[in-house]
């Protein structure tokens, strides 16, 4: 009986993994599709005030934030495992 019940949750977690797959294929499929129809000029529109929004609150960088980004993978890679 436990090996049955073993089996039929194993089988289980296949079916959900299985369908699991198959809707991110869907969902890659209807990503694809409406960034081939997107409007750019509308959506960057429709951006431009978020992204002065950030600007203005941000500030300007002066660096890219490499330098920042080597320092930590740095750090992390002297690091004792």
């Amino acid at each position: 009986m436990a090996a049955n019940d073993a089996n039929d949750a194993v089988l289980a977690r296949q079916r959900g993994i299985s369908r699991w797959v198959e809707t991110m294929r869907e969902v890659a499929a209807l990503r694809s599709a409406a960034l081939r129809t997107v409007d750019t000029a509308a959506a960057l529109k429709a951006l431009s005030g978020a992204f002065r929004l950030a600007k203005s609150t941000q500030g300007t960088r002066l660096d890219s934030g490499l330098v920042e980004q080597q320092r930590w993978f740095s750090r992390a890679h002297d690091r004792p495992a």
